[in-house]
């Protein structure tokens, strides 16, 4: 038992923490969703790849946005509102 408690505490000095309300098993799941092909994809896309509600998807979409890990693009149609989509960035 004193073993698993140290190989815990170095797991966590060396993982960035997450901001609070982020899941790392969820979040792994929305960016194999967003890898899945190169386009941009909305929320409800992602909701529905994922497995889990377009306010979740939509949350940790924000999440990969303002940690410079995806992309965000407004999509404009003839009537109604821009839709907000989103894609991995691809680092060359």
């Amino acid at each position: 038992m004193e073993g698993l408690k140290k190989f815990r505490a170095a797991k966590s000095q060396t993982v960035q923490p997450l901001q609070k309300g982020i899941d790392s098993r969820t979040l792994e799941r929305i960016k194999q969703s967003l890898l899945q092909g190169q386009q941009a994809y909305s929320a409800e896309q992602i909701a529905r790849l994922a497995g889990v509600s377009r306010s979740t998807a939509r949350a940790y979409l924000e999440y990969l946005t303002e940690q410079g890990i995806a992309d965000e693009f407004l999509q404009y149609g003839t009537v109604g509102r821009p839709q907000r989509l989103f894609r991995m960035k691809v680092y060359r």
